[in-house]
């Protein structure tokens, strides 16, 4: 385990990020930036939390019923930045540099420490993500996915850039064999719909979907 280091008052993040790697779950909680977290296995899977919910449909579902992914995929509303998980992805842009909302709210929650791993990483292309530690976040890992931004309403552009952002996350959380995955909803807004966004997640998640890999 490297030695240990201040998270707050550091200002490199190589040796901070190198420290917390080295420590177990138990010994991370003691440099969240807040106690009010929630674990996991608080978190229900849909085939639960979703039991008896019938939402009349607009169209056709576009994928069959899929029992194993519904215990591995929940429908959360919380605060993302109090999530104990492996990862969370956050709407960042493309500067990677943070912003307002969401993007805002996890730098913040972090600290200085994921600036500056940021801007080492020369910011992202549209569709694209990166990941970097969390610091004092409950998450281990922040994915930033760089979605589109559209004035009005999305073409065919827009809406392969926001499924290539997804994709581009899942795939790191793969790579870095991550078990458990909260995402924000990237390009909320004109740019994209509830709808879309839980086709295109579900849909590379049944490809993408192993034993090693839990998406919440």
């Amino acid at each position: 385990m490297a030695a240990k280091v201040d998270l707050v008052t550091a200002t490199d993040w190589r040796a901070p990020a190198a420290f917390l790697q080295g420590l177990s779950p138990k010994q991370r909680r003691q440099h969240y930036f807040t106690r009010d977290f929630l674990a996991l296995k608080s978190v229900e899977p849909w085939r639960r939390a979703g039991k008896g919910a019938r939402a009349p449909l607009d169209e056709t579902p576009r994928f069959p019923p899929a029992p194993a992914l519904a215990e591995k995929l929940s429908l959360l509303r919380h605060d993302i930045t109090r999530l104990e998980v492996d990862a969370i992805v956050n709407a960042a842009n493309s500067s990677l540099l943070g912003g307002g909302g969401v993007d805002g709210c996890i730098h913040r929650a972090a600290g200085e420490l994921l600036g500056a791993e940021c801007r080492s990483l020369g910011g992202c292309e549209t569709g694209g993500a990166k990941l970097t530690c969390g610091y004092r976040l409950p998450a281990r890992y922040v994915i930033h996915a760089v979605g589109p931004v559209a004035g009005g309403q999305p073409g065919p552009t827009e809406e392969a850039q926001l499924e290539s952002c997804y994709r581009s996350s899942l795939r790191l959380a793969l790579e870095h064999r991550l078990r458990s995955v909260v995402s924000a909803r990237v390009s909320h807004g004109p740019c994209t719909s509830l709808a879309q966004v839980l086709h295109t997640v579900h849909g590379l998640a049944r490809v993408l979907h192993k034993p090693c890999t839990g998406l919440a």
